[in-house]
């Protein structure tokens, strides 16, 4: 089972910086690499999320179960990226290259 994902307490803190009482996170997913796949991929379809944030209450153990874990299991769905279609962090978010307010100028005057 991920450690990420086992239901366990957290530590949150509040807008001042200060620890908050361990909790239960009703809106976290838990449980096996599969299992936390599945309920990613339901919210995807349901329309209730069009992407995610993870924290990872314990380095690097928990950065490392979603990786060899979830991921797989998400890619081997086709629901999540094998590679980037683009070269560049622009092109893979879909984004047009500004002009070049410099170049412009030269442009216009020679």
């Amino acid at each position: 089972m991920c450690m990420l994902m086992e239901a366990m307490p957290r530590i949150r803190c509040d807008p001042s910086g200060s620890a908050k009482a361990p909790s239960r996170d009703p809106g976290g997913f838990y449980g096996t690499g599969k299992q936390i796949a599945d309920q990613m991929q339901h919210w995807v379809e349901a329309g209730a999320s069009d992407g995610f944030m993870a924290a990872f209450p314990v380095l690097p153990q928990s950065l490392t179960n979603v990786t060899e874990e979830v991921i797989p299991e998400l890619q081997r769905r086709g629901i999540f990226r094998t590679e980037y279609e683009g070269k560049t962090l622009r092109e893979n978010l879909g984004l047009q290259r500004p002009a070049n307010r410099h170049t412009i100028k030269k442009t216009a005057v020679a």
